[in-house]
């Protein structure tokens, strides 16, 4: 028998009475220690220690009586041999099989079942060789134990490699036993180690630039990930040395960070000049450190064109921006919102004399905000929105300011009530697309009214853009464009389940009622919150954010070529989101929305920004609202006061 199994002897049933089991069983006269009987299963049963290697053992058995009263006897003997010699391929300190990343300088080790001969584990009974060219690996034999071989490579492994270790059947054991089976295993060497530390590789504002907005972030961008430093890796001080407190941050939460942000804890002077210094602290994810410190320097506006005056307050409605919106009548900005929990404001104002005035309740729809409102040439349209209860509306009414009189709108065939929806006026419809409702983007909140038919239509679903919210819709003159927003069912995009930005789009045609996707090539990144204004030819879109990310860049889409072209970063607005846009007839403005006030005028025949005046500007509020008369900018900020722009 071979060392290491037990020992079973199965008695052949001749040697007892029939039925075997009535007779007693069976009872061991001679046998090693350790041996006994299993009498159930008529069998002697034995397992050899290894001081019984190549020892031969003496069994002798006798049955009990059986019903003549006779016994049987038996006698055998039992030699107990080694085992055949194996090799274990998958144990060892060095390279196992199947292994990865595997490093290079490691030895590939072999473990036996038994101890094995020295002389018999040469260079050519361990080989190592390349897998994919048979190129075979010098190297030296070192035994790690009686039982375990290593072989040596004489110099590193190649990185990223496969290797196979054969064993050969020409080892054998102490005792001689050659290898049973011979075998081999691969395995595959770790990449070369990364130590190439990690580098800033762009910064913003950028080097030497010299309009950098006061109220900015700071931002440097690495070679590579990141681990998150422990302690604020900027410093930045001005002109005269003086150090600005701030704050640091990835700028995209998650791990690890690319990109870091300081984010300063005022804002900056204005034309004033920084220096920035990015310590050597900063480290790769593999611990490599910046071999030295990174520094630049830029310098903020000095100052922008334009210039601030508030408007008077004087019976102004007592409701927030953010509570209300604004539509302007040709000579009147009419605010309409929600105040409390269930209180209509509004007022009209009149520029000319920079008074205000009130507006009829009777009729109106009730309190409400993130609903749309439209001017359509003589009237305005408000519809949608929610209540401060939660409850979405599909309800509306349209203004007369001419008589201060209310009509409502139909709810027959209207769609389904929702709030941040957009809508665009034909100049004989309002075109309503998408919405939040219940705290999800739907896609039953699309329609068209017509108001002098006091008529709903739905909107054909067939091609339309997936479902959003955050989203903004212009009108072209024969198409409404609708682009980016939320996909998701939470406020702000934070991917998976919550919310995932897109920066996708279609065209509607109503007087086909057809939609066509617009190209994505070259777009913006995904956003939502973004503003979007049309030129008379092309739409520019700029700002928004995607989860924590802020954005102060955008695009210019042109839909006669259905293409997209870049929008110029040099001396931008800082980054923000939920702000206004207007188009005055030949510059974008944007204004706000951000504490403090600042903004800026694009000019797309030139490609360039300039800076809004900071000079008498207002505090600002957060979702300001902004009209252009044609030559000036209304801001509505709410209480306690608003503030009108001349460029």
């Amino acid at each position: 028998m071979v060392l290491g199994d037990q020992y079973r002897y199965h008695v052949d049933a001749t040697l007892a009475c029939i039925p075997f089991f009535t007779c007693g069983g069976i009872a061991l006269l001679q046998g090693p220690p350790g041996a006994g009987v299993d009498d159930i299963r008529g069998a002697v049963y034995w397992t050899p220690a290894s001081t019984d290697l190549n020892r031969t053992v003496a069994f002798s058995i006798t049955t009990s009586a059986d019903l003549c009263g006779d016994r049987a006897r038996q006698s055998w003997n039992v030699t107990v041999v080694a085992p055949p010699l194996a090799v274990v391929f998958f144990t060892g300190s060095g390279a196992q099989s199947g292994m990865s990343s595997v490093p290079t300088n490691s030895d590939i080790v072999a473990t036996f079942s038994r101890p094995v001969q020295p002389g018999t584990v040469t260079a050519t009974s361990f080989l190592v060789s390349q897998t994919a060219t048979g190129t075979p690996v010098i190297g030296t034999i070192a035994f790690h134990s009686e039982f375990s071989v290593g072989f040596v490579p004489s110099a590193p492994l190649l990185p990223s490699t496969s290797y196979t270790a054969t064993i050969t059947s020409s080892i054998t054991d102490t005792d001689g036993n050659a290898l049973a089976t011979p075998g081999s295993w691969s395995f595959t060497t770790a990449p070369l180690p990364d130590t190439t530390p990690p580098a800033v590789a762009a910064v913003s504002p950028p080097q030497g630039g010299s309009c950098a907005p006061i109220d900015g972030l700071v931002r440097a961008t690495f070679s590579e990930s990141i681990t998150l430093p422990t302690a604020n890796p900027f410093s930045v001080v001005d002109s005269g040395s003086n150090s600005v407190a701030g704050v640091f941050s990835p700028l995209v939460l998650g791990s690890p960070p690319a990109q870091l942000v300081f984010s300063p804890n005022a804002v900056l002077n204005p034309g004033s000049s920084y220096t920035v210094t990015i310590s050597n602290s900063v480290r790769d994810v593999v611990g490599n450190q910046m071999p030295s410190s990174f520094q630049w320097t830029f310098a903020t506006t000095p100052g922008g064109v334009g210039t601030w005056s508030p408007i008077s307050m004087v019976g102004a409605p007592l409701v927030s921006a953010q509570s209300s919106e604004i539509v302007w009548t040709g000579d009147e900005m009419i605010v309409w919102g929600r105040a409390g929990a269930d209180t209509v404001v509004a007022g009209r104002y009149r520029p000319g004399s920079d008074s205000w005035s009130s507006m009829s309740s009777v009729g109106s729809p009730s309190a409400r905000d993130g609903h749309v409102m439209l001017w359509t040439g003589d009237r305005m349209l408000v519809w949608g929105g929610w209540r401060q209860t939660g409850q979405e509306r599909n309800d509306g009414g349209r203004y007369d300011p001419a008589t201060d009189t209310w009509t409502a709108i139909s709810t027959a065939g209207a769609p389904l009530g929702a709030r941040l929806s957009a809508a665009v006026w034909t100049g004989t419809e309002m075109l309503v697309f998408g919405g939040l409702r219940g705290g999800a983007a739907i896609n039953s909140h699309n329609g068209r009214y017509n108001p002098a038919m006091n008529t709903w239509s739905p909107i054909s679903a067939a091609g339309a853009p997936q479902v959003r919210f955050g989203h903004t819709a212009i009108w072209t003159g024969g198409k409404m464009v609708v682009w980016g927003g939320n996909l998701g069912s939470f406020l702000y995009c934070t991917g998976g389940f919550g919310g995932i930005c897109t920066n996708t789009g279609a065209a509607y045609d109503p007087s086909t009622n057809t939609w066509t996707s617009i190209s994505a090539a070259g777009a913006p990144s995904p956003r939502q919150g973004h503003s979007a204004i049309w030129t008379g030819s092309r739409m520019i879109v700029w700002g928004g954010r995607n989860g924590d990310l802020l954005l102060n860049d955008g695009g210019i889409y042109d839909p006669s070529t259905d293409s997209w072209l870049p929008l110029s970063g040099t001396c931008a607005p800082s980054e923000r989101y939920e702000h206004p846009a207007v188009w005055t007839g030949a510059e974008m403005l944007i204004a706000g929305s951000g504490r403090p006030f600042t903004g800026g005028i694009y000019d797309p025949a030139t490609d360039m920004w300039r800076h809004l005046s900071l000079s008498n500007a207002p505090p600002g509020v957060f979702y300001e609202k902004v009209v252009w008369t044609g030559t000036q900018a209304l801001i509505w900020a709410g209480q306690p006061q608003s503030y009108r722009y001349q460029p």
